[in-house]
């Protein structure tokens, strides 16, 4: 299942803040939320965050997403296209031999069949897909064999530039983590998980319709560092691309040659270039959320979100403990908000005693100084898209929801 991944510098967790609410918010399936004054007394997590001065959006309204007939929720698959998110994706591997893909267009009112991936036997353990960053018909699917405890994991991909319809298996055992295509050329994250001790991701380029790969991570990196996720500019050769280890890097030429970004001591977790606007945004987490909007030349400080979450039995003896933690954004917005998916009532449900987690999704915008509430959700949203769609999804139950937010 793709979700919003690669967000290491988001510390493992989804965390959060929420104001003192007098009204009802609606959840994520549609139906009343009890205030935050009503749920008070509840032992909870209860975010605070300052007020704002900045006009709230109009209430988001959930629709939940059909799947298709004989779709199995438990056992999936998903992407989402970032530049129309109208368009997504299914995997799921059959009982015969192969993986079935249904496709929608319509952000899950209907599904099709497209296309299933006839692989030799064993059956694999698990399907992925990875929607591509530029191009709304473009995405990869990976396959995946074997334990990563006992070394056995193995990986093939396939990309279509078709919605699914047609497949074109890339040499090897290799791994996709990120695809983005623009003007001809095809950007990609690649690891090769046949070897013993797996090398990391290597950040490549096609020009000849992947037919051939072209390294091109960095030459400045690290010997032991490694690109962990890149972003697409406004031109074919304008790509960013961060690294493990605290770098970020800028080519203005596919990747011929490269420029590195000041930074602070941390990881770009997110990045996005702003059409509307006409420049990047990047955000870290170097102990506060910091952006930087002229190519890191300088980096502001931005409000945080915390909460304070309590679990009923999670310290010595079975007693009731609570922390307080920051809740850091998960995507740029188109006209360069930032966007935050919060705990609002306690941590996962992950063993007896902890209380179920319930989401609440928030907006910084542009050059404001505190949060907004967009709404609540009872689960992570999974994306937001160009487009204006924004997605959640309850694993639990295998509901998927989706609503229109125009930034």
């Amino acid at each position: 299942m793709r979700r919003t991944r690669r967000r290491a510098w988001r510390l493992g967790s989804l965390t959060g803040g929420l104001a003192v609410l007098a009204l009802v918010l609606a959840s994520c399936d549609g139906s009343p939320r009890a205030t935050a004054s009503a749920a008070a007394s509840s032992a909870s997590a209860r975010p605070t965050v300052t007020a704002t001065a900045t006009p709230p959006l109009p209430a988001i309204a959930w629709r939940q997403a059909t799947w298709p007939t004989g779709f199995d929720p438990q056992q999936w698959g998903l992407a989402i296209s970032p530049v129309d998110g109208r368009d997504l994706w299914l995997c799921a591997p059959t009982a015969a031999d192969g993986v079935a893909i249904w496709a929608s267009r319509d952000a899950a009112s209907t599904w099709l069949r497209v296309g299933r991936l006839l692989v030799s036997p064993p059956a694999p353990g698990s399907c992925s897909l990875e929607a591509d960053q530029g191009s709304a018909s473009t995405l990869a699917a990976v396959l995946t064999w074997g334990s990563g405890a006992a070394g056995t994991l193995r990986s093939t991909s396939l990309i279509s530039r078709d919605s699914g319809a047609h497949w074109r298996g890339l040499p090897g055992a290799v791994k996709v983590g990120e695809v983005g295509t623009v003007s001809g050329l095809m950007y990609a994250l690649l690891a090769d998980t046949a070897a013993p001790t797996a090398p990391p991701p290597a950040l490549v380029v096609s020009r000849d319709r992947r037919h051939t790969w072209q390294p091109i991570s960095p030459p400045g990196l690290a010997a032991h560092d490694a690109i962990f996720q890149f972003w697409l500019g406004h031109a074919a050769s304008d790509v960013v691309a961060a690294s493990v280890h605290n770098t970020l890097w800028s080519s203005h030429t596919a990747g011929a040659s490269w420029s590195p970004v000041p930074t602070p001591p941390m990881q770009t977790g997110l990045g996005s270039w702003l059409p509307k606007t006409g420049h990047w945004l990047f955000c870290g987490w170097p102990g506060a959320l910091v952006c930087s909007a002229d190519q890191g030349q300088s980096w502001q400080a931005q409000p945080t979100l915390h909460y304070t979450l309590q679990c009923l039995s999670c310290s010595k003896g079975g007693s009731a403990s609570s922390s307080s933690q920051a809740c850091l954004p998960s995507r740029i917005a188109a006209d360069g908000s930032l966007l935050a998916d919060c705990p609002t009532n306690g941590s996962a449900p992950t063993g007896p005693g902890l209380t179920a987690a319930a989401f609440t999704l928030y907006r910084l915008a542009p050059h404001a100084t505190a949060w907004t509430t967009l709404g609540a959700a009872s689960a992570p949203w999974l994306t937001w898209s160009a487009s204006g769609q924004l997605w959640c999804w309850d694993p639990q139950g295998g509901r998927l929801f989706v609503a229109q937010m125009a930034l």
